[in-house]
């Protein structure tokens, strides 16, 4: 017999939110996820909330923004990169002009 999907908790007493991608139901005792945690979430049931300077599908992207601030959803920085970082998404390092630094990642 397969297990009760619940739209929006599971666990006993139903417990834990799901935290499933596109809101979709999510397996009612162990809270997994048939397509994958929504965005800012990862692991098994979808619980760990992803660190700051990480965004996307079970946390796999990295954004690096000024003052240490978390990215949005999409990964876009609201006050800015952190110096040295660059793009949309704050996740491009400077290009180092000499290949002295490229070595050594000293960047200015």
């Amino acid at each position: 017999m397969a297990a009760k999907v619940s739209r929006a908790y599971f666990g006993v007493d139903d417990f834990y939110d799901c935290h499933c991608v596109n809101d979709e139901q999510c397996e009612k005792i162990t809270g997994s996820c048939i397509n994958g945690c929504s965005e800012k979430y990862s692991g098994p049931s979808c619980q760990k909330q992803c660190n700051v300077g990480t965004y996307g599908s079970d946390c796999s992207n990295f954004c690096y923004c000024l003052h240490n601030v978390g990215c949005s959803d999409d990964g876009v920085c609201p006050s800015g990169c952190l110096n040295g970082w660059q793009g949309p998404h704050c996740n491009i390092g400077q290009i180092c002009k000499e290949a002295l630094d490229q070595i050594f990642r000293h960047c200015f």
